[in-house]
């Protein structure tokens, strides 16, 4: 088990930046329950504030702002009804949304892949949970629905259904060999926590959403093998309906959700514009004469009537603004596949929504966030200039003496990926006879420490030379061409 633990660190946490470690913290603690999801985005945010980089996250995620109105417009329509609750939602919702604009920031290809894999790898722990869970629960209780590490079996079950579109995403995308196995076998594991959540919504969302993913993807072999599943299923439905979850309730509980939902019509055309803040339906069932509920169990009527229609106009473009860059991704041949999976995704919240909200909720949330964060690999970032001062030197035994100047970059990065370079005044080059070393525009005046200017030169060739050889290094750096600009005129001699 330490070996493993070992293997596991080195796979995830090796070779990451500050920001992607915050980030892989986030998304490890979506299966490790609530409390752990809302203390690690507090750490986050706490880690930005104290960095002065939390304005950048904020500006930096499109349409965050936003978000964080809409936060601030349902906390004081919360506070004009005496909603506690909906205080507290306001202010858990400003927490997601900027830990969500976060993940956005700092996505690239590679890590978003590792994101998918460690999400896999612990929804097999969540699995395993799941079996002891019933196991100890289900001799006491004939009914008992496993959940876990997530407050109850819908969201387990929700969390279920999005790890296995993102393990048939990575199956469909190409080739794996044995790692192929290993995403069939996470497939498998979930399906037994899925059905061990009792969840009669998921089952069918993930019916439909799978060869929706697979046409996407072209997939239609496959995609046959799956319409003779489907009808097996079908016909065992007809012949054993007893060995689906809860099909004998299925007419009582559609009732109780019309019910519900011509409760909450009545409550959206009291407030139609500002609602009365989060979980209202749980306050106005009773005087409505509707049935109780925590909420009103249907994607568009709750946040109506919650938010109104107000909230919602500061809400929606965040959404749409993501599915149009997604379609862009897809339209414009940049990158089909991850557009696949946000449209699947996104699909399949949908069709989940008509008869039930788990999305609201900081785990299922942030795990749908995270996959729509893959817009922002293709995003302009927020950037900051830094100077690379390209220096020879003399080595005598310890010391270093510095010769002078021979080329000096200024090199444009997002806030992102500067720690992938290297943080302030470390080493980026060493060879026998030249450093770069790297400093903030704002702390670089053109000197470095026990340097003493004597007068400007011209290097010409030789500093372009010397700055194709920079740009190499930042190439093999994964550094983007057009974030580099290179001067190599005024250089300082020194003697």
């Amino acid at each position: 088990m330490k070996q493993v633990f070992y293997k596991w660190t080195e796979i995830y946490w090796k070779n990451t930046t500050r920001n992607e470690k915050l980030a892989l913290l986030l998304v490890a603690s979506l299966f490790f329950t609530v409390y752990a999801t809302m203390a690690a985005a507090l750490y986050i945010i706490a880690d930005m504030a104290r960095h002065k980089r939390l304005g950048d996250v904020v500006r930096g995620g499109r349409y965050t702002l936003c978000l964080l109105l809409f936060c601030g417009i349902s906390f004081i329509v919360s506070c004009v009804y005496a909603n506690w609750e909906g205080m507290a939602i306001a202010v858990a919702m400003a927490i997601i949304f900027v830990a969500a604009a976060f993940l956005r920031l700092v996505m690239t290809r590679a890590f978003f892949e590792k994101l998918i894999d460690l999400c896999c790898d612990l929804s097999i722990l969540c699995a395993v949970i799941a079996v002891a869970e019933m196991m100890i629960f289900l001799p006491m209780d004939p009914e008992y629905r496993a959940a876990s590490l997530f407050l109850n079996a819908n969201y387990y079950a929700t969390a279920v259904e999005m790890v296995i579109l993102m393990a048939a995403y990575k199956l469909l995308r190409g080739k794996h060999g044995r790692r192929g196995i290993y995403y069939i076998g996470v497939i498998g594991l979930n399906l037994v926590g899925l059905f061990l959540s009792d969840c009669r919504t998921t089952i069918l969302v993930l019916l439909v959403a799978i060869p929706v993913m697979m046409a996407m993807f072209h997939k239609f072999r496959e995609l046959k093998w799956y319409g003779l599943f489907a009808f097996a299923c079908l016909v065992m439905f007809c012949l054993a309906p007893e060995i689906f979850p809860r099909v004998d309730e299925l007419t009582v509980d559609f009732g109780k959700r019309f019910s519900i939902w011509e409760t909450a019509v009545a409550g959206i055309r009291e407030h139609p514009l500002f609602g009365q803040g989060g979980m209202t339906y749980s306050h106005i069932f009773a005087a409505l004469g509707g049935h109780k509920a925590p909420h009103a169990h249907n994607l568009l009527l709750d946040p109506l009537l919650n938010f109104g229609v107000v909230g919602i106009g500061f809400l929606l473009p965040y959404f749409v603004d993501i599915m149009k860059r997604a379609m862009k991704m897809y339209t414009e041949e940049i990158d089909k596949g991850r557009a696949f999976l946000i449209f699947t995704l996104a699909f399949a919240t949908v069709v989940h929504g008509i008869t039930d909200i788990t999305i609201f909720w900081p785990q299922t949330f942030l795990l749908l966030a995270f996959v729509l964060s893959s817009v922002g690999i293709y995003e302009r970032k927020p950037a900051v200039v830094w100077d690379l001062a390209v220096v020879r030197v003399n080595r005598k035994g310890n010391r270093t003496a510095v010769r002078g100047f021979t080329g000096c970059v200024s090199l444009q990065k997002p806030i992102r990926e500067i720690e992938a370079i290297l943080p302030k005044a470390r080493i980026l080059i060493e060879k026998p006879e030249l450093w770069m070393i790297l400093a903030t525009s704002e702390g670089f005046n053109g000197k470095l420490p026990h340097q003493r200017r004597s007068g400007m030169v011209n290097l010409g060739q030789k500093v372009q030379a010397f700055n194709g050889k920079v740009k190499k290094e930042l190439r093999r750096r994964a550094v983007p061409q057009d974030s580099m600009r290179f001067h190599g005129k005024a250089m300082a001699k020194t003697k």
